[in-house]
């Protein structure tokens, strides 16, 4: 008696989707509709983050290296890395701004994008949960 009721209580749960169902609706799998948009956004989401601590990272050594950075290596590096993200920074930019200051205004570009990608992933989360 006890093992008849065992087996009709696993017979009514239902597993969730996952990687082994096949059920489709209209072509395309029930349950993945916005997954490759939000995976996107969570790698562009990292990217933004790492540029970011690399752009706070060179303005710390610049700082800590009293006048020498261009002889730090680890501020070249750091150069180097940022280097695309300034330069986008110095064509959106006016002439005004001075050379010393677009990394900070990267930064800031950064922190845009950022904080964008960020309420996007929220929204796309919020959106798959309903």
């Amino acid at each position: 008696m006890y093992f008849a009721q065992y087996r009709a209580d696993l017979i009514r749960i239902k597993p969730p989707l996952g990687l082994g169902d096949q059920r489709t609706n209209g072509g395309v799998a029930v349950g993945t509709k916005g997954k490759h948009v939000l995976s996107a956004v969570v790698v562009l989401k990292g990217l933004a983050e790492f540029v970011g601590l690399l752009l706070i990272g060179q303005g710390l050594v610049y700082a800590l290296s009293f006048g020498r950075h261009e002889t730090n290596g680890v501020y070249r590096l750091f150069r180097l890395m940022t280097s695309p993200v300034v330069k986008v920074a110095r064509v959106i930019t006016p002439q005004k701004v001075a050379d010393k200051h677009v990394p900070f205004v990267a930064l800031m570009l950064i922190f845009w994008v950022w904080l964008f990608l960020s309420y996007t992933k929220f929204s796309i989360m919020l959106d798959q949960a309903a």
